[in-house]
């Protein structure tokens, strides 16, 4: 069963591939799908969160125990955007109220997946470092301060303006992305957090070249380059250590467990 649930996610993972490459690109389907936002970086950031859905690892490696994280993520996202387009923004796009449905449903789902997956014993049971310990606290503090400022609507949070949509929906990403740390955090294994690292590399990977470009050849008002360049440090200390610890660090490089034929 494992291995065929394993074989399942690598196609998912695939697939979120793709859509990072046509949200990336800003391709017909992505603009059909977020039509109320026109904004070229508004879609890169939509990629790099689609690039963030670390199926593949967890495909590759078998650590299904990892699951849990995602699922708690995607089910505080998910809830959150039911009530937000039932009661702020559901007027303001279209099919507000079957979208709404869907989260709730999609919510439903991904909560059904972390009781399950929760229960998975997890195959690495290494302790996570501290300095990745300490770290993950400041990710989960800036997500969910981030996250709030979003909902609230605070302007130049981002270093280009949201409609109050995409305001509303990026701020429950970083929450539930918050939740996604936590979860490893609380769990306390090493694990659980190659999956969050690798999220938070991808989506570095996707962003950092698209930001520094706009912080060096755009005239962004002062409020707006500071959010930019704290923004862009982030990304470089986040990618730092994902990179050091799953790929230099000789104690915690990835270990793949491949799919059996």
């Amino acid at each position: 069963m494992h291995n065929g649930i394993r074989r399942l996610l690598i196609i998912v993972g695939l697939l979120t591939l793709a859509l990072t490459f046509i949200f990336f690109r800003k391709m017909p389907m992505a603009v059909n799908f977020w039509s109320w936002d026109i904004k070229k970086l508004s879609f890169v950031f939509m990629a790099s969160m689609q690039a963030a859905i670390a199926m593949l690892w967890i495909g590759y490696s078998g650590e299904l125990a990892a699951l849990a994280a995602g699922g708690l993520n995607l089910t505080v996202m998910m809830i959150g955007l039911a009530i937000s387009i039932f009661a702020w923004i559901g007027a303001d796009m279209q099919y507000g109220t079957t979208l709404g449905t869907f989260c709730l449903l999609f919510a439903l789902f991904n909560l059904l997946l972390f009781v399950w997956a929760q229960r998975i014993p997890v195959r690495d049971q290494r302790p996570i470092p501290s300095l990745v310990h300490y770290s993950f606290m400041v990710f989960i503090a800036a997500l969910l301060g981030v996250g709030v400022a979003l909902l609230l609507g605070w302007p130049n949070v981002f270093s280009w303006d949201l409609p109050p949509a995409t305001s509303v929906i990026f701020g429950w990403m970083f929450i539930g992305d918050a939740f996604y740390f936590g979860y490893a955090l609380y769990r306390g294994r090493w694990g659980l957090a190659v999956a969050p690292l690798l999220s938070f590399l991808a989506y570095d990977l996707v962003l950092i070249q698209p930001f520094i470009n706009r912080l060096f050849t755009e005239d962004l008002p002062m409020l707006r380059q500071f959010s930019l360049t704290a923004y862009i440090c982030v990304l470089i200390y986040s990618a730092s250590l994902a990179i050091y610890y799953l790929f230099i660090r000789a104690e915690t490089r990835l270990r793949v467990n491949k799919v059996p034929g």
